[in-house]
């Protein structure tokens, strides 16, 4: 999706720019940090095994959107060494990889119990995703304009 790959952009630059990572570190940067993608099957058999207060995904959610939310605020203020940031960005991939696998087993038990509105919840789900990462395009466009120094990124 778009909201999770437009921060590579930032990302990038940090790497190159503040970091002073060559293209062959970064690679091996982003391989790693995507690691935990792979282990959603993992996820879901915790989240499955070990309810919280009772419940199998909201806790679970609430970690992951914390953790996430926790983690840029570090990468964006306390992120000093290629060490710092390597870590920061795995906590990031982690949690949106929990995060994403917990909401679709949220939505599959919410179909399930209510098979006649699966559609528009769907919808729903879906003009929520839209809406949101249009509304993150626009304001990363204004701020990375006004932030550039580039001549032509500028808006008028």
């Amino acid at each position: 999706a778009w909201t999770e790959t437009f921060p590579l952009t930032a990302i990038t630059s940090i790497l190159n720019d503040d970091l002073h990572m060559t293209p062959g570190n970064i690679s091996e940067y982003f391989a790693i940090t995507f690691l935990p993608w792979m282990w959603k099957p993992l996820y879901g058999m915790i989240s499955d095994s070990f309810p919280l207060a009772g419940y199998h995904r909201s806790p679970y959610m609430m970690i992951a959107s914390l953790g996430i939310a926790f983690s840029y605020l570090a990468m964006a203020f306390g992120v000093q060494s290629r060490l710092s940031m390597l870590g920061t960005a795995f906590l990031v991939s982690a949690c949106s990889a929990l995060l994403q696998l917990v909401v679709g087993g949220f939505l599959v038990g919410v179909v399930q119990t209510d098979v006649r509105n699966a559609a528009a919840l769907q919808s729903v789900v879906n003009s929520s995703q839209w809406c949101g990462s249009l509304t993150a395009q626009i304001m990363a466009l204004v701020m990375y304009a006004r932030e550039s120094n580039r001549p032509g990124c500028q808006l008028a």
